[in-house]
């Protein structure tokens, strides 16, 4: 057999605020396939709270026969679950200015890797497959008809055998966190589970010191347990668990980019914590990191600025990709290892927060078999 990359919508336009269908061939074997998007930023840009494209993206969903759930996530979701699966972060060209072009990626996968030879999703199996991508980007902060997308498919050619299935991957719940306050959620008991997602993202405001929490504040605490308690699975840190995903699956990663700064803001790194804040007055501009970064946090965030004192080229490096933590029973990619959710139901996540006003999003990986 062999792996054949097929671009199924090349810089199709992408209208600001809409939902995008494209249906998927009608037949083959998908292992994965990315979206690219494109756009170039407006000076108001500099103003907004989510100064980049994957933020944007609230919903990126397969769906076979108009209402089969085959994955469904927002953007960084997809990238997260893509991140722990391969060690590294997918393509990103960060620019956060006055008209500058941007691009990200979203990948999805449908076996435990891309290009996985034992699980890929049959596509025969449905009459229709579409891809569906949700965006709420505004044409204030974004130049209208400047949005682009692309998406390319990776298919498996002269395949022998039949696949073993697929995994779904698809966000569960989210929830705005309460001050000293835990949130228990019971997993739907119908598949093998191959990992559990959780992103910790803080209340993001304009206001320069407003957005300075960790994502360990939202992600204070994490427990795992089956059968009402009597198996502990995991019961740890939201740091530790940081360190253990390092440990498995991760590596130090590092980001940049360039951000237009003319006032007190903050911006997302994608690593450890949230934002980084800056002031700019003319030549007496000063950059100031938000927050103190404590002993336990690894991220680490370089600056250089330009002449004109607004232009500030970015550097972070961490071990914490876009704020998430995982939890995952596939030790070297071993489905032996997968969690019978049947087995051992009820299967419960129970996380705990320090800080209020954030947001807490819990997405699973299972294995379907078609």
């Amino acid at each position: 057999m062999m792996w054949i990359s097929r671009v199924l919508k090349d810089q199709v336009a992408f209208t600001e605020n809409s939902t995008a269908e494209i249906e998927l061939d009608e037949s083959g074997l998908l292992s994965g396939l990315f979206v690219q998007v494109a756009n170039k930023t407006n000076a108001s840009l500099t103003a907004a709270t989510k100064k980049h494209i994957l933020e944007h993206i609230t919903k990126v969903e397969v769906i076979g026969d108009g209402s089969k759930v085959i994955a469904s996530m927002t953007g960084i979701e997809a990238a997260a679950f893509f991140t722990h699966a391969h060690g590294k972060m997918p393509p990103m060209h960060l620019r956060e200015g006055l008209s500058q072009y941007t691009y990200e990626t979203i990948p999805l996968f449908f076996g435990r890797y891309f290009k996985d030879k034992d699980y890929m999703l049959d596509l025969s199996k449905f009459n229709t497959v579409t891809l569906k991508v949700t965006n709420d980007c505004n044409s204030t902060d974004w130049t209208a008809g400047e949005f682009k997308m692309t998406v390319v498919e990776i298919l498996a050619k002269d395949y022998r055998g039949t696949p073993k299935g697929y995994f779904k991957r698809s966000e569960q719940k989210y929830w705005t966190t309460s001050a000293s306050a835990t949130e228990i959620t019971e997993l739907p008991s119908m598949n093998l589970i191959e990992s559990v997602l959780l992103i910790g993202d803080p209340s993001v405001t304009t206001t320069q010191g407003a957005d300075d929490n960790s994502p360990f504040n939202y992600v204070r605490n994490v427990k795992f347990y089956t059968k009402n308690g009597d198996r502990i699975i995991c019961d740890e840190l939201g740091r530790h668990l940081m360190y253990t995903n390092a440990l498995e699956h991760g590596s130090n990663f590092t980001t940049s980019g360039l951000a237009y700064m003319n006032t007190a803001q903050g911006f997302q790194t994608y690593l450890g914590y949230h934002s980084i804040n800056m002031v700019a007055a003319g030549a007496s501009m000063t950059i100031i990191p938000y927050p103190a970064l404590p002993s336990d946090d690894p991220a680490r965030v370089a600056y250089t600025k330009d002449a004109s004192n607004n232009y500030v080229s970015w550097m972070s490096q961490g071990l914490n990709p876009y704020n998430s933590f995982m939890i995952t029973f596939d030790e070297k990619h071993d489905t032996m290892d997968l969690l019978d959710s049947v087995a051992e139901e009820p299967v419960t996540v129970s996380v705990l927060s320090n800080t209020a006003s954030g947001t807490v999003r819990l997405a699973i990986s299972e294995l379907v078999v078609q």
